[in-house]
């Protein structure tokens, strides 16, 4: 609108990014950086114990170098969206669409993923469906509880779905030399969430 004013405006973006600027971010973030050392030490034993049972219960093959990985990876995004996007649109979505959306995929493609996605014979359609719904209700709980999606607008219902739908098809996407689906798959939740018809609370 023409008649908006430019630091009003400035502010409504910047709010849309981190809504809540005070310090329960930093209590939020001592979570995550306790796992980073946590998982730090454990990925480092050259002798390959696992007495705390980190290594076998975050990595696949029970190998210590594994947590290093995407599991290291997974705590350094959790960090990044609470000390900066806090109870945020953007931290919501991207933490629901990897921590619900990307674990559900992995859990019922293992189960009941017969059928496999014709170019990724790693992923399946049962894993992807599962990403959708999982992560669509997560991500739309947490804007709700977060007071960022007040009545259940069917706009915003539709955008989150879709929304769902692009994060599944960049989890199912072969993997791009170094990027990891725990990085690209926040970071496209959290990208298109900036698109989500909400806003920011006062």
């Amino acid at each position: 609108a023409l008649g908006r004013a430019p630091g009003r405006e400035i502010r409504t973006k910047r709010n849309r990014l981190d809504p809540h600027p005070n310090p329960g971010r930093y209590l939020a973030a001592l979570i995550p950086v306790l796992n980073i050392v946590k998982i730090n030490l454990a990925g480092r034993r050259v002798d390959g114990d696992d007495a705390d049972g980190i290594a076998s219960t975050l990595s696949r093959t029970g190998d210590p170098r594994e947590v290093l990985g995407g599991p290291l990876l997974y705590t350094w995004v959790l960090l990044a969206a609470s000390l900066f996007f806090f109870r945020s649109a953007p931290a919501a979505v991207g933490v629901a669409q990897m921590a619900v959306g990307d674990g559900l995929a992995d859990i019922v493609g293992r189960r009941f993923g017969a059928k496999k996605w014709f170019f990724n014979a790693d992923k399946s359609y049962a894993g992807s469906l599962a990403f959708v719904g999982g992560a669509g209700l997560a991500s739309f709980g947490l804007l709700k509880w977060f007071g960022l999606a007040p009545g259940f607008d069917a706009s915003l219902i539709g955008g989150v779905l879709a929304l769902s739908c692009a994060c599944a098809l960049v989890e199912v996407l072969p993997p791009l030399g170094f990027i990891d689906d725990n990085l690209s798959v926040p970071a496209a939740g959290a990208a298109l969430a900036l698109l989500l018809p909400i806003s920011a609370p006062n």
